[in-house]
């Protein structure tokens, strides 16, 4: 991929992360792929495992929205980027100090 094509690939899945549309982002992972995450309690695979993990996600935390702060490119397959969420309202309804 690249520069260009990575850039535009974490554009839009936090644009579908913004939008709560868990399908349209669990389409960007390949359908064979490994996530490690703790939301899942360790490694899954699959598609359906990253929509789990974002319904999980998007429960505890109805009004998540992302900003890319930074992103950093290496290359063209590594990226790494930097974002910050800003929670209103979490599962136990603890108001947001923002």
């Amino acid at each position: 991929m690249t520069r260009d094509e990575i850039a535009a690939l974490v554009q839009a899945r936090w644009s579908a992360w913004n939008r709560h549309d868990i399908a349209t982002d669990a389409e960007m992972f390949a359908a064979d792929c490994v996530i490690e995450s703790p939301t899942a309690g360790g490694v899954v695979h699959g598609r359906t495992s990253a929509r789990d993990i974002n319904r999980a996600w998007l429960a505890g935390f109805p009004d998540v929205k992302f900003v890319i702060a930074d992103l950093v490119i290496d290359g063209d397959r590594a990226f790494r980027g930097a974002a910050s969420a800003y929670f209103v309202r979490t599962a136990s309804r603890i108001p947001s100090s923002s």
